[in-house]
């Protein structure tokens, strides 16, 4: 299959196609993507057609009959979909994606700023290999959950002010735990904390107001 911009859940669907349905999922994408103009509608809209090919697959299993003419298959798919409740569904969902992504952000990210502080006073939680592999896994779930981020605002077309402050909290947390390092006095987990809770404020609100 082709790269096109289209969301996760869609991608998982369309790996149930086999070779003869995949090709003809490279005519029908763009076409999709075309018709909708909106994201969010498009990926509604191919949502509808996966499970479509999908069904069609497992009863007939023959592309060639899933439709004559391809503008009148994608009009009528678009005509039979209730978009509002679609949109409201995924609007919630994923902003409880919003709200997990921030909360792994922000306790990974803090056991990342941590790590870099063991590293500097040498002093060890358990040991420097342990916490290695331990800072090696959050930063990993950190930058995941950050694409997972970005994705999702590219998603519904918000403003990126919010990643931004998400990736400048990091950074200032980072900051702070290098000059603070033989400090007792943290406040890198506050700074993570307050980046969170004002990106999770302005993405609902953005969201709200689509």
């Amino acid at each position: 299959m082709k790269k096109y911009d289209i969301s996760y859940e869609n991608q998982q669907k369309a790996k149930q196609l086999n070779k003869d349905y995949i090709l003809l999922l490279d005519d029908i994408i763009p076409y999709v993507i075309k018709f909708s103009k909106n994201s969010m509608k498009a990926d509604i809209l191919l949502s509808s057609v996966l499970n479509q090919m999908i069904e069609h697959q497992s009863k007939i299993n023959n592309p060639k009959q899933l439709y004559n003419n391809l503008k009148d298959y994608i009009y009528k798919i678009d005509k039979n979909i209730h978009y509002k409740s679609k949109i409201k569904e995924i609007k919630h969902n994923d902003i409880q994606r919003f709200t997990m992504n921030g909360l792994r952000i922000t306790m990974c990210g803090y056991i990342v700023v941590l790590f870099l502080k063991e590293i500097l006073t040498q002093h060890f939680l358990i040991h420097l290999y342990v916490d290695s592999i331990v800072a090696i896994v959050a930063f990993y779930i950190t930058l995941h959950n950050l694409i997972n981020t970005y994705t999702l605002i590219k998603k519904h077309q918000l403003p990126m002010n919010s990643f931004i402050i998400i990736i400048m909290g990091l950074i200032v947390s980072i900051v702070l735990g290098i000059i603070t390092a033989h400090n007792p006095f943290d406040i890198t987990f506050l700074v993570l904390v307050i980046a969170y809770i004002t990106t999770k404020k302005m993405l609902e609100k953005e969201m709200t107001l689509q």
